[in-house]
């Protein structure tokens, strides 16, 4: 039978596709890694890694972020934020005691994430686009009154994001090399250059830059006009005179 087998297993036959939950895997990676966190992006010397180059466990590895960011287990497990044990249904008590061990599902105003952080979560969830400042429907702006719990969330992650000092990090190393960047913050800038997240900041030193260029380019020409104007002046003189 092994002809067979092997063939079959080819196609994703006869496997085990008793896949368990987000939340066991996560459990498990915890206990295995020193209660860190699978990485939701690979980086090495502070250069983002694409999928073809990675080894099979650091794909492994992404895959399982990406799920655990994506399940309702997560949600769940964020949402019973303030809690006490007793006051979360039976059948999570055992997932959040246990992700609580972690230090993961506790109170998010003691322990909140750095303000990057939860934007390459964002970004890893939301096909790279930036949380809405505002939030509009039919081209008309949302009151915070009338605004979903999600998106006030959404517009909070995006103020915080835009107030933080990461963020002014970021955009100081606009026209940097990776390798000229402090090693403390080259795997964050990383990974925010490869979702554009300092677009703006470019621009605007683009923008900058080229002005430079052409007020440069102005006073040389003025220069050179000063200078045609005086050496006319000079030869005239010096026709007058017979010289």
């Amino acid at each position: 039978d092994r002809e067979m087998v092997i063939t079959l297993r080819e196609y994703g036959l006869g496997l085990n596709l008793t896949k368990k939950p987000p939340s066991e895997e996560i459990i498990e990676w915890l206990e295995t890694h020193n209660g860190k966190m699978p990485r939701g992006a690979i980086n090495r010397d502070g250069q983002q890694i694409s999928e073809a180059k990675q080894t099979e466990e650091e794909k492994d590895e992404v895959k399982l972020r990406r799920r655990w960011n994506e399940s309702t287990e997560k949600q769940k497990l964020e949402s019973y934020v303030g809690k006490k044990i007793e006051e979360i249904p039976e059948e999570d008590r055992e997932m959040v005691i246990t992700l609580r061990e972690y230090g993961l599902g506790l109170n998010l105003t003691r322990t909140r994430k750095p303000p990057s952080e939860e934007i390459i979560e964002w970004l890893e969830t939301h096909n790279g686009k930036m949380p809405r400042s505002a939030i509009k429907r039919d081209r008309q702006r949302i009151p915070e009154a009338k605004q979903t719990e999600e998106e006030k969330d959404e517009v909070k992650l995006r103020r915080r994001w835009n107030e933080s000092t990461e963020k002014q990090k970021l955009e100081s190393y606009v026209g940097k090399k990776i390798e000229e960047i402090p090693e403390e913050d080259r795997e964050t800038v990383a990974t925010l250059r490869m979702y554009d997240v300092d677009k703006t900041a470019r621009l605007k030193l683009a923008k900058k830059q080229r002005d430079s260029a052409k007020d440069k380019n102005d006073s040389v020409r003025a220069l050179e006009k000063e200078t045609e104007a005086k050496l006319g002046a000079i030869s005239k003189r010096g026709q007058e005179y017979g010289e």
